[in-house]
Order: C-alpha cells, then sequence, then structure tokens
C-alpha cells in the first residue's frame, strides 16, 4: 500500500535532501522519537495519532467509538471502514487528537514563508499528513485512497532550532530515514508527497 513518489536515492532520500538539512539522529544533539506503531488493517489513522503522540494513547476501539459519535453529528459522510478495520477520516482522527488537549488546524506548505514561520512556534507539538496513496489495486476500491502519516517535531532546549521525523506506520523505504530541518520538511512535503493535507498539531496557550 505504497504511494508512488519521486525517484528517491538508495537512502530512501532525495538528492535534495543530502545536506546540512538531513542528518543523523548524532549531529541533531535532540532525542529521536522511540515510538513506532506500525500499521494493521487500514487503521494508520490510529497508528499516525499514536506515533505523533509517542505513546499507544489510543486503540481500535477508542478510534471505532469516537467515528460513531462523529457520525452522529455528521451524517452522511463515510467516517470509518466496518468491523474495526480502519479507514478514519479527517474529523475522527482531529478529534482523537483534540481529546488530548491539542489544537488541530490545516497548513498550507505551499506558502513556504507562512509554513516555516507556524511551523517554528514553540508550542508545536508536530504534523499529520495526509496523502494520496495511488497505486490501490482492484480488490481495495472499497477503502479509502488515502495515508495517514506522523512528524515529530523535536526542538533544542532553547528552541533555536528543531528537526522532524517522518514516521510511517508502513515503514516505507521511501521517507527520509534522516532527520529533516524545518524548511527540508516543508519541501519534502510540497516535492514529494502525494496531494497531501497537512494538519499542524499544537499545545494550546496557557493563559
Amino acid at each position: 500500500m505504497q504511494s508512488s513518489r519521486k525517484s528517491v536515492t538508495a537512502n530512501g532520500v532525495k538528492d535534495s535532501y543530502q545536506s546540512s538539512s538531513a542528518m543523523t539522529a548524532s549531529e541533531v544533539q535532540v532525542q529521536p522519537p522511540a515510538f513506532l506503531e506500525k500499521q494493521r488493517w487500514y487503521q494508520c489513522g490510529l497508528h499516525a495519532v499514536n506515533n505523533l503522540l509517542q505513546r499507544p494513547v489510543y486503540a481500535v476501539e477508542d478510534f471505532e467509538a469516537i467515528a460513531n459519535e462523529v457520525s452522529a453529528i455528521v451524517p452522511g459522510i463515510r467516517h470509518k471502514a466496518c468491523l474495526g478495520l480502519g479507514c478514519y477520516g479527517a474529523e475522527v482522527v482531529c478529534a482523537a487528537v483534540a481529546r488530548q488537549g491539542l489544537c488541530v488546524d490545516t497548513l498550507n506548505c505551499k506558502n513556504t514563508d507562512v509554513a516555516l514561520r507556524r511551523l517554528s512556534g514553540p508550542n508545536v507539538v508536530g504534523l499529520l499528513l495526509n496523502e494520496v496513496e495511488s497505486d490501490r489495486r482492484w480488490w481495495q476500491l472499497w477503502r479509502s485512497q488515502r495515508h495517514w502519516l506522523a512528524a515529530v517535531r523535536r526542538a533544542t532546549e532553547t528552541n533555536s532550532s528543531a528537526y522532524w521525523w517522518i514516521i510511517d506506520s508502513q515503514n516505507c523505504n521511501g521517507r527520509p530515514q534522516k532527520p529533516l530541518d524545518t524548511r527540508a520538511l516543508v519541501s519534502y512535503i510540497v516535492q514529494d508527497m502525494v496531494e497531501c493535507v497537512v494538519f499542524i498539531v499544537e499545545r494550546r496557550n496557557e493563559l
């Protein structure tokens, strides 16, 4: 269930990222994410949220309950697949994040200056990315053609710089294997991901 993407190098990173924008964890001097929840069925939305939060906050039963609640509020739209298989819609994924006391908003990465400014904010936790998968087989036409993944942000102690790890529950080789700085992350989303919808996740401002 991997999406078609532009050409990548043997390390899974496009040539343009073989620079100071893509570094090893030791070079970055911040703690990399350690939690990875791998893909089961079509539950990538669930896995992306847990991977973003870096702990198993939600189980399938939780997402099914949230999806049922959302369906009662917004009827007529398919928010999930049957039998707990997944295919969770954006309304369900964003509701799950909001229940953790976090704010979720869309982000237009094609406007580079605005994206860089928002991604540099002190309250940013990470991103949820929802891209098109173009290689579904005929027997998979019933399911969503989109795939969820997370981008986890780690900042230095002074918040002077931040680095991002893209975490895919499918563990695709086509993803960057090294942390990216913010500009490289935006470039990857715009140039290499397929029709990606970006959701920025932030902590709420304390009054």
